[in-house]
């Protein structure tokens, strides 16, 4: 979260003159370059870990973006009169199981995905893209399965079919 003459400030040190839209592009950018990086400092342990989707919030979103979280941080970063807060929060979920044909863009991926030969199509952690699905879907037999670790947004693919 940023006030917008703090986003502004932000980005007008960047890119000299900004609008209002290059701003938030650049705080959503700034969100994913971050979670990118976490990403792969936990591969670089072995462990698997994904990100969810950064989105823009207001003060008065706090509460309600938190409360699915059991574990949550709330950073804030000032230079100057600027200041940024990030909103983080951590929770574990279970995962699941479905053929390639109802997978849908936006679950990750919890296990890396093979071809029938071994070779890797897919690394864990991987969102999945709407052409991604649609590629799994003609390359994997109908009985494979693919471990996933989004169970809200593949619950509702499964209710959906």
């Amino acid at each position: 979260m940023a006030e917008r003459a703090s986003l502004r400030a932000i980005a007008e040190q960047l890119f000299g003159e900004a609008d209002e839209e290059t701003a938030l592009d650049l705080l959503s950018e700034l969100a994913n370059i971050s979670m990118g990086s976490t990403k792969n400092g936990f591969s670089g342990i072995n462990q698997i870990f994904t990100g969810g989707l950064p989105k823009r919030a207001t003060q008065a979103d706090e509460t309600v973006l938190l409360k699915p979280y059991s574990t949550h941080q709330r950073l804030l970063f000032k230079v100057g009169t600027s200041s940024l807060m990030v909103l983080v929060g951590a929770r574990t979920q279970g995962n699941i199981k479905l053929s390639a044909a109802m997978l849908r863009e936006g679950m990750v991926v919890a296990e890396d995905v093979h071809t029938a030969a071994g070779a890797l199509l897919i690394r864990a952690g991987t969102r999945l893209t709407e052409s991604l699905c649609e590629r799994l879907a003609r390359q994997l037999p109908r009985t494979q399965v693919i471990e996933l670790s989004a169970p809200d947004a593949a619950s509702a693919a499964v209710a959906a079919a």
